[in-house]
């Protein structure tokens, strides 16, 4: 203590002590302005503590960004002082909770695990509450983006709401599916949120904009602006929430419209009338009429995009609508009308339900059904597929999300089986009793199973769980009347067959647990054990039974049993055997398998044969390969077995392309055949590509080019041209360029410039499988 530090508080005491005044009462210090703890983690699933009841939202549509204001209208379960929605690229500015004549600003937590947190200071009471948001967001600007993974041309940008220039003219729409709702809305953005949407849109003057809900008002706010106001739609979830925007020319077909870009109306038209055909049928046949106000087939213009189902308003890729004859796309999506928006999976593992169902019905609309598990079974046979149910005793897929397309066509196939074991009037009862139970609300596989009763749940259940069993039926002609019998399994699985009664077709079914009797005077001399290709199980098969099939069935089986047939078979010379029979057929449903057949045989065909071989393909794909853009994944195999045999109007447009084949290497595209179409084109091109070869390189580029250089028929005189550098090519990028090489003369070639022992292996293989095809690749090209 200094000096006068110590005189002052002398002198303060005698003042004190001297002073009669008496002490002068403090008011209270304020309270301390409560801190809040810091937001904690949410949960991956939204709480149902806070249920939507409604969604009331108003998007004000600018160029590159959007301002949003969504009101919900949710119940708490009990007092709530924090809660969470989804919400993506979104920017709020203000939230608050509203009860009556109250309301509560409401503090907004960062973005976290695609959540954000909504708290008040003090607990919100159990009850109704409107949960209002002023916010903005993002309209993406849609254009490749070629460093994208391997995806086809599908932009990054497809999804929340995007916009794309056409012509001239600017087109805005948006896609929620399967979690992009979230960045137009801040929302419960998963599927078991099934509420009523109200949807406002403030666009530019002299645009179409258009819902999933009919136009309720529209309203001038100056500006050179509108307001559209569409009507309240039926409970959706999120991800079903839709719009488009832009100057569509309308075409009114009806029930239906479709929103063409402009000045495409004219392109529209079948798709147009196939679509109000449709739709009329699939009322008839699930015995649910459309509760939807109103349907829009709106086109968007970007290459891969597909389609999508939401109700009112089903978005397609131009294509889909503008092609001559519309594929069952369009089919696919009408159905979904009522398989996914009448009826909605509540959570994502049980999408099957709505994927199955519209890939099922699709194929009966265009009268494919009967061959609709046919690339099912192809994959079946070689043992590729999976389950859709993870276990026979769970019926949930607990730990799956999306089921790989593989296992939608298997959900396709098991409700074929159903109907064709149920009889069609029985299985469309089970599924009118399903949608019906069920119409506007949700629903798991175990729904499905009740509607179909108790007799065949455990039978649908055992069908999913994918214990498929591979049965070997014999024809027992000992007994009379004559029997099929099975064994390799221990379940009554339903058992359809086909077979020759006395000279005629018969058909008898019932299931593998007990003798199945074919009335018939003289034993049957052929027998294909799932008729129709409908039966959820493989067979073993001989060649006895293929070779009567062949010789004396063929004319009396349907083409979807052929297809089947050519399916099952698991060598190339039982594969030929059967194009022979089907050759000629110009259904889609073969033309495809043919071609891809075709490509993975050429390099054996007889060289004598070669140019009759060349030119049947030539014949019978090149018109397609040339239709077809090399960019898409569509008609592949045609363009594949063309590049197998040379065509120059094909080469041409692959050459166009090769300079942009850097950009292209992580578009999704096939490189390599574009690649090797090119070099086709030009050799001197295949020179300067093979010089400039980096074998060190393991992208998807250098890859492509290494195997697209490994399809070229003059590939040996290519490595005797440059052979001080192919001398010095690793082992397995020699092996790679010589696997389709399959004749004496250059293996002997190869082994003089190379030496390489698994090359010259490789091809020694490969001639002996050339050997050993030669009789079956002579009796269908020279017959």
């Amino acid at each position: 203590m200094t000096r006068s530090t110590a005189i002052r508080l002398a002198l303060a005491s005698v003042v004190v002590a001297c002073t009669s005044y008496a002490p002068i009462a403090l008011p209270p210090p304020p309270p301390p302005t409560p801190t809040l703890a810091p937001f904690p983690t949410p949960e991956f699933r939204i709480s149902h503590a806070v249920e939507p009841v409604r969604y009331r939202a108003r998007l004000a549509l600018g160029t590159t960004s959007f301002t949003g204001h969504v009101e919900l209208d949710a119940t708490l379960a009990s007092d709530v002082s924090l809660f969470w929605l989804h919400a993506v690229g979104l920017r709020m500015s203000r939230a608050r909770a509203i009860r009556g004549d109250i309301t509560v600003e409401l503090e907004v937590s960062p973005q976290r695990d695609q959540q954000l947190g909504f708290r008040a200071h003090a607990p919100l009471a159990a009850g109704a509450w409107t949960i209002a948001i002023d916010y903005t967001g993002v309209i993406h600007e849609l254009e490749p983006q070629v460093d994208d993974p391997p995806f086809g041309l599908r932009d990054r940008w497809t999804f929340g709401v995007f916009r794309r220039e056409v012509d001239g003219a600017t087109y805005i729409a948006s896609q929620s599916e399967a979690i992009y709702a979230r960045q137009i809305f801040p929302c419960i953005d998963e599927p078991d949120r099934k509420v009523p949407w109200q949807l406002t849109l403030d666009v530019a003057d002299g645009l179409v904009a258009a819902g999933n809900a009919p136009i309720a008002r529209t309203t001038s706010l100056g500006g050179h602006r509108t307001r559209v106001e569409l009507a309240e739609t039926l409970p959706l979830p999120s991800y079903l929430i839709a719009f488009a925007v832009g100057p569509f020319d309308v075409v009114d077909a009806g029930r239906v419209r479709i929103l063409a870009l402009r000045g495409h109306a004219a392109n529209v038209a079948t798709a147009a009338k196939l679509a109000t055909l449709d739709l009329a049928t699939l009322e008839r046949w699930v015995g649910v009429p459309l509760p939807y106000p109103k349907l829009d087939l709106v086109e968007v213009s970007h290459p891969g995009w597909g389609a999508m189902e939401n109700p009112g308003l089903i978005t397609f890729d131009s294509r889909l609508l503008e092609d001559a004859h519309p594929d069952t796309t369009i089919a696919h999506e009408l159905a979904h009308l009522w398989f996914g928006d009448i009826v909605t999976p509540a959570w994502w593992n049980d999408i099957w339900l709505n994927e199955s169902f519209a890939t099922y019905f699709a194929a009966r609309l265009d009268g494919f059904a009967g061959a609709i598990d046919l690339d099912w079974w192809a994959r079946a046979a070689a043992g590729e597929t999976n389950a859709i149910l993870p276990a026979a005793t769970t019926h949930q897929l607990e730990a799956r999300t999306f089921a790989p397309d593989r296992e939608i066509e298997h959900g396709a196939g098991v409700l074929a089986a159903l109907e064709r074991w149920l009889g069609s009037d029985a299985f469309l009862h089970s599924v009118h009793a399903y949608l019906t139970a069920h119409a506007n609300g949700t629903v798991t596989t175990t729904d499905l199973a009740t509607a179909f009763g108790p007799a065949i749940a455990d039978e649908l259940y055992a069908m999913l769980d994918g214990g498929w069993p591979t049965l070997a039926v014999t024809l027992d002609c000992t007994a009379k009347p004559h029997v099929v019998t099975t064994s390799s399994t221990d379940r009554a699985w339903p058992l359809c067959v086909a077979y020759d009664r006395d000279g005629k077709r018969g058909e008898a079914c019932g299931t593998s647990a007990e003798p199945l009797e074919l009335p018939a005077h003289a034993c049957p001399r052929w027998l294909l054990a799932n008729a129709n290709a409908r039966g959820m199980y493989t067979l073993r098969w001989d060649s006895m039974a293929l070779d009567a099939l062949l010789a004396r069935a063929w004319k009396q089986l349907t083409l979807a049993e052929k297809i089947y047939i050519f399916d099952q078979q698991s060598s190339y010379a039982a594969k030929l055997d059967v194009l022979a029979k089907l050759d000629g057929e110009r259904d889609p449903r073969w033309l495809d398998r043919e071609a891809a057949l075709l490509a993975s045989v050429a390099r054996y065909v007889p060289s004598d044969l070669a140019a009759v071989f060349a030119k049947r393909a030539i014949d019978r794909f090149a018109a397609t390969a040339r239709a077809a853009d090399l960019l898409d994944e569509r008609d592949a195999h045609a363009v594949a077995i063309i590049e197998q045999v040379g065509d120059p109007a094909t080469e041409a447009h692959a050459k166009a392309l090769f300079e942009r084949a850097r950009d292209l290497a992580n578009a999704g595209v096939d490189l390599p055949t574009i690649l090797a179409l090119a070099m086709r084109s030009d050799p001197a091109l295949a020179d300067r590509v093979f010089r400039d070869l980096d074998v060190s390189g393991h992208d998807y580029f250098h890859i492509s080019v290494e195997q697209a250089l490994g399809e070229l028929p003059s590939i040996v005189d290519l490595l005797a041209r440059n052979a001080a550098r192919s001398a010095k090519l690793p082992s397995h990028v020699v092996v790679l360029l010589l696997r389709n090489v399959c004749d004496a003369a250059s293996r002997d070639r190869v082994v003089a410039l190379l030496g390489n022992k698994d090359a010259t292996d490789l091809i020694d293989r490969c001639i002996s499988t050339k050997q050993a095809l030669d009789s079956h690749f002579r009796a269908w090209l020279t017959h």
